[in-house]
């Protein structure tokens, strides 16, 4: 069963990672990713009033990870000059 949380949590990082990275790029705005995150996390805590078990939360906080990732490394790659960033 640990096996199964740890190749999710790995699933959720590497999934809120590219996604935000991507936002990022679109839109311009390395920031953008951690909003959206905010946004979807504060919508999944008012659907699940607060009744979520350990393995969820950590999962939860994992997405939280990878959107945070992904703006300060859009924000590294602008600072860089990349032009999909800039």
């Amino acid at each position: 069963m640990i096996a199964f949380w740890f190749m999710l949590s790995l699933l959720t990082i590497v999934t809120t990672f590219g996604l935000g990275v991507t936002f990022n790029m679109l839109f311009k705005r390395w920031w953008l990713s951690m909003v959206l995150y905010l946004l979807l996390a504060v919508f999944v805590l008012i659907r699940t009033t607060l009744s979520m078990n350990l393995p969820e939360w950590i999962l939860f906080f994992v997405g939280m990870v990878g959107a945070v990732l992904a703006a300060f490394g859009t924000l590294a790659l602008k600072k860089r000059g990349y032009p999909l960033f800039s």
